[in-house]
């Protein structure tokens, strides 16, 4: 489930990020809002699409953007032994302050990051 989340003007100012095409910057804010209240989330590209660019083709696949996005940085990706892949924003707390933070399902699973 998608949640309410706050863009610092810093996330426009980061070098790394802003290097990226626009479509993968605008990803990485969709990724902020589906991540959970740790920042991990569901790294299956189906389901990325659909919550982030759910009415829009893209330029760039969502595999293509999430590596970029892992290159910068900004999240790392694993499998765990189920062979799911899952993803997590590296600095979340650094982007996000949660209110009435739930407990991630996803940090207690065994992950091969």
């Amino acid at each position: 489930m998608g949640r309410i989340r706050t863009i610092k003007p810093e996330f426009t100012q980061n070098e790394s990020l802003s290097a990226l095409p626009a479509e993968t910057q605008l990803f990485a804010v969709g990724l902020l809002c589906c991540a959970d209240d740790q920042g991990f989330f569901n790294a299956n590209p189906g389901l990325l699409k659909a919550s982030v660019f759910p009415l829009r083709e893209t330029s760039v696949g969502v595999q293509e953007m999430l590596t970029q996005l892992r290159h910068t940085g900004f999240l790392d990706l694993g499998v765990a032994s189920d062979g799911r892949y899952y993803g997590r924003i590296v600095k979340f707390t650094e982007h996000q302050r949660v209110n009435r933070p739930s407990p991630s399902k996803i940090a207690t699973l065994d992950i091969t990051w």
